[in-house]
């Protein structure tokens, strides 16, 4: 694994009425009723494909969404 390659794969930020989840910028497949934004290119993020978490409904898919995040990871 590159050392200079960040390891991060998810970020949580709780807020009022939501969590909103920060990924890596990978294509995430097999994806069902989430919307995946992305933050602004000048903020130059590793995490910039945004999440928002707000029910408990689509917490499997979210769940899927992480570990595909993390796999992406262990592939460097």
């Amino acid at each position: 694994m590159d050392n200079k390659r960040p390891r991060l794969f998810v970020e949580v930020h709780p807020q009022n009425i939501k969590i909103e989840l920060h990924l890596r910028n990978i294509a995430y497949k097999n994806i069902t009723n989430i919307i995946i934004k992305e933050a602004p290119e000048t903020h130059k993020w590793t995490l910039n494909k945004l999440v928002d978490v707000n029910s408990e409904s689509n917490i499997s898919s979210i769940s899927d969404l992480i570990t595909q995040s993390y796999n992406d990871v262990l592939e460097f």
